[in-house]
């Protein structure tokens, strides 16, 4: 069990470093803007690797439980930009 939770906390710390280079660097937002399917390669491509290291097979739920935990950051950092978005057009249309 400590090897399954060590494997699901460091895809966890994975995604959130992820996430970061995605929003923090002008690579990651160009790759985020511009080259979306990378990005998603780039993230299954971690995912999968990460699986591995449960063994050869691992069961459904694991594999729904790494998406889960890998992808909550992702999802965090869409739904931050699109709510930043959204507020700076607001603001815009009160301004008028």
């Amino acid at each position: 069990m400590t090897n399954v939770l060590l494997v699901y906390s460091t895809l966890f710390c994975t995604s959130c470093l992820y996430v970061v280079a995605l929003q923090c660097t002008s690579w990651g937002r160009w790759l985020a803007t511009e080259r979306t399917w990378i990005s998603v390669v780039i993230g299954v491509g971690y995912v999968t690797a990460f699986m591995r290291l449960l063994g050869p097979a691992p069961e459904w739920w694991q594999w729904l439980t790494a998406w889960a935990v890998a992808g909550t950051p992702i999802v965090a950092r869409s739904l931050y930009n699109e709510l930043r978005r959204f507020e700076e057009s607001w603001q815009r249309e009160s301004a008028r």
